[in-house]
């Protein structure tokens, strides 16, 4: 009986250890995969043969031998000259990621918008899948970068190159990549002419590559040396139509004997060797489209673009024991594909019998492998616990909008739980102070001496200047030391605190020297100047520099309220008018009264959370 019992719980094991280990093989075997797929470039004419990588990466071994399979329709639209395959292995951590790419070169047979459906790939049981897959044709007829109107190639010319295809919204990040193209090598590249400062959009300068290598490639039938110069990213600050303007670059083009024989180094183009010639790109537009009010959170306050965000406590843990008015770090990190101004401090949501200080805020943005920009944005708040106890909470949520998804999407912070230990701060607890109750039978008696006593016992030293002075000057001393100290700590502990301080004073500065202006247009542009200065400072950007619509834009996404933004626009366009036409403005002290009191209204705008 004692043999059968124990065959039998030897079964059972085995059968709940091999239920145990299918269980963890299903929830461990399927690793996540990925599947980029991309043209070269944004633009193509039939005929012109251009590349097509696809990409798939995931953290196992190996991956599959089977090629990704293109769209159904891609051959509708081109023919595939040929495929060239590569792997690359990386090892973090014991942790081995594997990425396989295909390069195809194709041929487009078809002109128009060609929009297609996305490259996919099978894994197991699963299918993975890219984004879709757009390019612009045009007809070989046409005149695309490169050709003249009549179809001829012409010897050099710098193309603005960006995957993004309009409409955009809001926020979104625009990569550009400048690219040159010349039948003889370049040697030199100068920005002449410099980047135009664009109109409603925010500019970012990711790489400029001075050093740069030049390919050798064909474009429309030409043999062309070519290079990325410059790479750029914009983001619309506000909805309907955008334009990027053209980039002037000069280019000092070489030659060598050995070039002689290269097929266009005759005629014209060989009269090009040693020179320094000029090339300009197309204008780019947009549709800027604002972000859809249908399904917008609560906390969503302007972010757009691909976004990965962290919440943690200090060392990353999840729970921590600390005494009142210990103050506890809390950091959260966001990285953006978007607009970083967009990206505002999350308000923190406490339990009560705690506080907070504005969070301390840094950036900084981290070029990526596929042309665009990444910025990591990091809030430090300090949590000030003011009584006893435990408490778990999660401290704070984040939305944003997803263009790629078209959707929005809300992160949650993973709950963190604090032991508090200690005595409760003064008026820390809920509800008014307990009082402490009479005791039964206890009198009390209040001990006043009588008048005459109070006149006898009144010292005479009262009177007297010098030990008056002698009390009060080292209290003085005393008080202003603990002031400036109270000041100066605040000011390291709370910087939105410190900013608005300061930027009071020199708005306070910029009035009195406005004053001091002689006529009714000097008195306009010191006024003008001190608004944007004091706009500005509380805002932490350049607005002297910004057109009307960059700054209403910049604004909006900073929260200043519609009404606000309308009454300073306005009184800017007068304030313009009487530095110009000296007129549509109160004379002498009305007009820095005026400002003064719109500068009042974004101050208190600044103080609210």
């Amino acid at each position: 009986m004692t043999g059968k019992f124990s065959l039998l719980r030897f079964a059972f094991l085995v059968v709940a250890g091999g239920a145990i280990l299918l269980v963890s093989s299903r929830g461990f075997a399927a690793p996540a995969f990925s599947v980029a797929a991309r043209f070269d470039r944004a633009e193509a004419v039939v005929g012109e043969l251009l590349s097509l990588t696809v990409e798939v990466t995931g953290q196992v071994a190996r991956l599959p031998n089977a090629d990704p399979q293109l769209p159904a329709e891609f051959l509708h639209y081109f023919e595939i000259q040929g495929a060239s395959h590569s792997f690359q292995t990386s090892i973090v951590n014991g942790a081995a990621t594997v990425k396989k790419t295909v390069m195809y070169q194709v041929r487009p047979i078809k002109a128009g918008q060609v929009r297609l459906g996305s490259a996919v790939m099978a894994i197991g049981d699963a299918v993975y899948k890219s984004q879709p897959l757009e390019i612009l044709v045009r007809e070989a007829g046409a005149a695309p970068a490169g050709r003249k109107p009549g179809g001829e190639a012409v010897p050099y010319f710098v193309e603005a190159r960006t995957p993004v295809k309009s409409p955009v919204y809001v926020g979104e990040e625009i990569p550009v990549s400048l690219v040159i193209y010349s039948v003889a090598p370049v040697t030199n590249v100068n920005l002449s002419a410099g980047f135009p400062a664009p109109t409603r959009f925010r500019r970012e300068v990711i790489d400029t590559h001075g050093n740069y290598t030049l390919n050798q490639v064909q474009r429309n039938g030409t043999n062309y040396y070519s290079a990325s110069v410059l790479q750029v990213a914009f983001y619309p600050l506000a909805s309907g139509p955008a334009r990027i303007e053209p980039v002037t670059l000069d280019l000092q083009l070489g030659g060598t004997p050995q070039q002689l024989l290269d097929q266009f180094w005759g005629g014209m183009f060989g009269r090009l060797r040693g020179q320094s010639v000029r090339a300009s790109t197309e204008a780019l537009s947009f549709e800027v489209q604002p972000v859809p009010e249908a399904g917008k959170p609560h906390s969503f306050a302007g972010a757009v673009g691909k976004i990965s965000i962290l919440g943690t406590l200090a060392g990353g843990a999840a729970s921590r024991q600390v005494k009142v008015g210990d103050p506890v770090p809390y950091t959260v990190e966001v990285s953006i594909r978007g607009n970083p101004d967009a990206v505002l401090a999350p308000a923190l949501r406490l339990p009560q019998g705690f506080d907070s200080f504005d969070a301390q805020v840094s950036q900084t943005p981290l070029p990526t492998p596929e042309g665009g920009i990444e910025f990591k944005k990091t809030f430090s708040y300090l949590l000030v616990p003011r009584r006893p106890g435990t408490e778990r909470f999660s401290p704070l949520s984040f939305s944003w909008f997803d263009p790629e998804k078209e959707k929005y999407q809300t992160w949650e912070a993973p709950a963190v739980e604090l032991l508090v230990t200690g005595t409760a701060e003064p008026g820390a607890m809920d509800g008014a102070p307990s009082m402490k109750k009479e005791e039964p039978g206890l009198q009390l008696r209040y001990i006043k001496p009588d008048a005459q006593d109070l006149a006898a016992g009144r010292s005479s030293l009262l009177a007297n200047p010098a030990f008056l002075a002698a009390v009060i000057f080292p209290l003085g001393v005393f008080g202003g030391c603990a002031a400036v100290a109270r000041k100066r700590a605040r000011s390291e502990q709370d910087a939105p605190w410190a900013r608005r301080q300061k930027a009071r004073k020199r708005f306070e500065a910029s009035l009195k020297r406005a004053a001091r202006a002689e006529g009714t247009g000097a008195r306009a542009g010191e006024s003008a100047q001190a608004l944007l200065s004091l706009v500005g400072d509380l805002w932490n950007f350049e607005a002297a520099g910004l057109t009307r619509p960059a700054l209403e834009g910049r604004l909006s996404e900073l929260g200043v309220e519609e009404a606000l933004r309308k009454e300073f626009l306005s009184f800017l366009a007068r304030l313009d008018e009487a530095r110009f036409a000296g007129a549509g403005l109160p004379e002498g002290a009305g007009l820095i009264d005026e400002t003064r009191r719109l500068g009042g209204k974004f101050l208190q705008a600044r103080e609210k959370p």
